[in-house]
């Protein structure tokens, strides 16, 4: 076989009509004896994608059929794999012959879930069948991204070095005719047969770990299980049909059109606030070596600045060094170190002396939570800052336009609200203060585009848009709480509807002597549900009176044991009695989602949020708000705006004031 009876043909992203068309030609060419599928993506190419299937281009369905056709054909079709790929471009790999890539980098993945799509060129069908069903659930299900190696190890593709074509050109030359594992044997047969007795009872593990991260609620998952489990027991090409009809009635589900509203076109459109800033950041200061301090660094680090990091403890900094090299070990273990130096690590400046912020021309202030403090801070940086640079805090709560009165040049100074983890949290809340002026924000999105963040631009006002939302969701757990309701009880209603963690599991994690601080800071201005922060303060008191400060001590609202695993307190029964009747869980799941959209609705009547998009979009990416419900605005729709009237004035005759809708 010659390397003139070789097509090559390349698959990029978004898919076009001319992909089909070279296929097709080359299965209709005498004179062609072998195809190579080579393919290459872009940075954009993830967005594109979801357009391209969104918009139902036709092209899918001529691709679904024309890969069958091609799989059945005489010729070899090799796939050349030398970047990482997934999505259509990995389903259109599986239908190939045999796949080869290189040792280099690579990981094979369905991105999808996210958006609450699926499969839709029979990736739900061959790859199970081609790796089994394990990894494929762990791809489809679980959004996991199989390296090159795992990939190999699973039967998934061939590891090679470099020379691909030739490797590629060898295996075809040794399997003329061949043909998929599924067209040769009957699928009763098959490893991945689904009614085997070992893969029934793999699929039960499969569906208690799938409950546990997705409710029943959304709609892609639940379609994907029922393709792997009903469509493995049929014929490929039934099982195609299956997905096929599955993603019909998954493109139109409440659960994906709300996953795609908000974390698709809510958040194009708050990066294309940023697509086109020509600005550039050489050095950004950040005062604070703590978590967030350390968050922000490395993040900066990592995307190309120099950093100087300042902090008054020693031991601050030294185990801000530890902290970011474990970041570092965890990103490269995941694959997130791509085309950065390995040196990255040292771009961060670790110094004692506040002086050395003079070079830096954006410095982020991530002390404490104590606006005396705070002001102080801020004002000796302004002192000795370069009189162009901006001057930002990472304040949860505290009022921007106060903290800028400590500073010279109030107009370059504005909120930067990171949210932790800072190395993995998309999100960044942009406050502009009254002084703020439009050239600082503009900067500020610079910044944003540096990190590759996704700004949310909101007005000041305490707790600006996030922490005051997040405060109404955790006092209403607290109320609960009060009233003698098992914290497991309100913290399992909360994560069955979708929330990764319950209200007084995050409680404890933010530590109960913070959120104290925060309650106080809400208080002072008594906006929305934060007109109650004194009686939340209360009862935050009752564990801090007695040194329970949260996981952070070991003990708070729950206790803690040395493997850090949750466990009740025994004595909280003597400082809020239990109650008789606990409260249907569908009760505490209410209580829990209308306070959140009445604390949004308080905040866009008030202005600091003008656009319900970006609400969602900050509620989803924020707080990790369920996403297959849209956010905290769109939580009207998805249970229907009578229905959400029914449940609001329910709450509001049985529970009190804070129920009422803004302005009434």
């Amino acid at each position: 076989m010659s390397p003139e009876g070789v097509a090559r043909i390349v698959c990029e992203l978004p898919l076009e009509a001319k992909l089909a068309d070279a296929i097709e030609a080359a299965l209709a060419d005498p004179k062609t004896n072998v195809l190579f599928v080579e393919f290459h993506t872009r940075i954009d190419s993830e967005s594109c994608e979801v357009d391209q299937i969104l918009a139902g281009d036709p092209l899918i369905d001529r691709l679904r059929s024309l890969l069958r056709r091609m799989e059945q054909g005489p010729k070899p079709v090799v796939a050349l794999i030398f970047e990482s790929i997934g999505g259509l471009q990995l389903e259109i790999a599986l239908a190939c012959h045999t796949r080869f890539t290189t040792g280099q980098p690579v990981e094979l993945g369905f991105p999808w879930l996210e958006y609450g799509l699926m499969p839709l060129l029979g990736g739900t069908q061959r790859l199970p069948r081609l790796c089994g069903i394990g990894f494929a659930a762990r791809m489809l299900l679980m959004g996991e991204r199989l390296t090159a190696s795992e990939a190999a190890s699973s039967g998934l593709v061939g590891l090679k070095d470099d020379r691909l074509p030739e490797a590629a050109l060898e295996w075809a030359k040794a399997h003329p005719e061949p043909r998929q594992p599924w067209d040769e044997i009957a699928q009763e047969l098959s490893p991945a047969y689904s009614q085997s007795s070992s893969n029934r009872l793999l699929f039960e593990k499969v569906y208690l770990k799938l409950r546990r991260r997705v409710t029943p609620e959304e709609a892609a998952p639940t379609a994907i299980l029922r393709c792997l489990q009903d469509g493995l027991e049929r014929s490929i090409d039934a099982g195609i049909r299956l997905e096929a009809e599955q993603w019909s009635v998954v493109r139109r589900s409440l659960s994906t059109l709300n996953r795609v509203n908000t974390l698709h076109v809510a958040k194009q459109k708050a990066i294309e606030r940023i697509a086109h800033q020509t600005r550039t950041v050489s050095c950004i200061g950040v005062l604070g070596a703590g978590l967030m301090g350390t968050g922000i660094a490395y993040t900066a680090a990592r995307a190309g600045c120099e950093v100087v990091l300042v902090d008054n403890s020693q031991a601050a900094l030294d185990r801000s060094v530890e902290r970011a090299r474990k970041i570092a070990q965890q990103d490269a273990h995941f694959g997130r170190l791509k085309n950065v130096t390995p040196t990255f690590l040292d771009r961060i400046h670790r110094t004692l002396e506040i002086g050395s912020l003079a070079r830096c021309d954006f410095v982020v202030e991530a002390i404490f939570e104590r606006a005396s403090l705070k002001k102080a801070m801020l004002a000796d940086i302004a002192a000795l800052a370069d009189p162009q640079a901006v001057l930002a805090s990472n304040t949860t709560t505290l009022p921007i336009s106060e903290l800028a009165s400590a500073c010279i040049h109030p107009e370059r100074f504005l909120g930067m609200h990171f949210f932790a983890p800072v190395d993995r949290m998309k999100l960044i809340e942009i406050v502009v203060g009254e002084k703020t002026a439009p050239e600082t924000t503009e900067r500020a999105l610079a910044v944003a585009k540096a990190l590759d963040k996704a700004p949310v631009i909101v007005r000041d006002g305490p707790g600006f848009f996030t922490s005051r939302v997040v405060a109404a969701y955790l006092q209403e757990a607290l109320f609960m709480l009060r009233e003698g309701v098992f914290p497991w009880l309100i913290d399992n209603a909360a994560q069955n509807a979708g929330m990764i963690l319950g209200p007084l599991t995050v409680a404890d994690l933010t530590s109960l002597d913070l959120l104290t601080d925060i309650f106080a800071s809400l208080a002072v201005h008594r906006r929305g549900t934060a007109r109650y922060a004194a009686e939340s303060i209360m009862i935050v008191k009752e564990f801090t009176s007695r040194s329970r400060l949260g996981k952070k001590s070991g003990a708070g609202i729950y206790n803690y044991n040395s493997s850090q695993e949750r466990l009740d307190w025994p004595e909280l029964s003597c400082v809020f009695a239990p109650a008789t009747d606990q409260p249907d869980p569908h009760e505490i799941e209410q209580r829990l989602f209308v306070i959140q959209t009445i604390e949004a609705l308080h905040a866009m009547r008030e202005g600091i949020i003008q656009d319900p998009a970006m609400a969602d979009l900050a509620s989803v990416l924020g707080w990790s708000y369920p996403a297959h419900r849209g956010g905290v605005i769109s939580y009207i729709d998805f249970v229907e705006r009578a229905e959400f009237q029914r449940m609001r004035v329910g709450l509001q005759r049985k529970f009190g004031e804070r129920f009422a809708l803004p302005g009434t």
